[in-house]
């Protein structure tokens, strides 16, 4: 029982739940959590910011 909850909490978090195709055409790495403390270009990273250069103090 304790590995259907885990299983179907992964689902749910993965946003899988309410998928009107089911879990088959789930492909690989689509159930991953992206960590909220990582840096993500686009997301939490201002545009531009590989190519700016540091300020000097």
């Amino acid at each position: 029982m304790t590995k259907q909850f885990h299983y179907l909490r992964q689902l749910k978090r993965a946003g899988r739940g309410h998928d009107l195709n089911s879990i088959e055409p789930t492909k690989e790495g689509e159930w991953v959590v992206k960590c909220p403390a990582c840096s993500h270009p686009g997301i939490n990273l201002p545009d531009g910011l590989e190519t700016k250069v540091p300020e000097q103090g």
